[in-house]
């Protein structure tokens, strides 16, 4: 009767647990894209954390750290295996900070997720920020130990309307 009534308790207190912050539940999704775990489902996840996380804030910013990821000094998530392992791979390739805003999308994530996941042998000899520069995904800032920077090209403003020509008179 006392494991029913411990597991009880278990389940009664997670049963009750608020959900994880939006930024935490991107974390998770970040780290399981970056070490392959469940590809298909982590962009999609991801971007559904970081629109909630965006609806009250213009940007995400992770700094990559041996205990795992934190936004502003603190700690996103806790020390967890699986962010570990993550900024552990992020470490390795010498990325110490990323970045997100509102343009990155599913397929801009996968895109991250891609060039974060490879090993550095099977990426260019600009690294990372290389790889990100060929294929350039919008949204996705990334910065490395080294001073390499990875920001998206600004899309073109549009020109202006010109201004409607004025008829000429007709020649009399």
């Amino acid at each position: 009767t006392t494991s029913v009534l411990s597991h009880s308790r278990t389940f009664a207190l997670s049963h009750f647990m608020p959900p994880a912050a939006p930024e935490v539940r991107f974390v998770r999704a970040l780290a399981a894209g970056i070490l392959r775990e469940g590809e298909d489902r982590a962009a999609l996840a991801a971007e559904a954390a970081l629109r909630d996380f965006l609806a009250n804030e213009k940007s995400l910013v992770l700094e990559v750290q041996f205990t795992g990821f934190a936004r502003r000094g603190e700690q996103v998530g806790g020390v967890h295996p699986l962010f570990l392992k993550a900024a552990a791979q992020l470490i390795v390739l010498r990325v110490n900070r990323v970045g997100f805003t509102a343009d990155a999308g599913e397929a801009e994530l996968r895109v991250l997720f891609d060039a974060l996941s490879r090993p550095a042998a099977e990426l260019p000899e600009e690294g990372v920020v290389g790889l990100l520069r060929e294929r350039a995904p919008q949204g996705v800032f990334l910065s490395t130990s080294a001073g390499d920077v990875y920001r998206p090209e600004r899309a073109e403003e549009p020109a202006p309307p010109a201004a409607p020509l004025a008829e000429a008179p007709e020649p009399t």
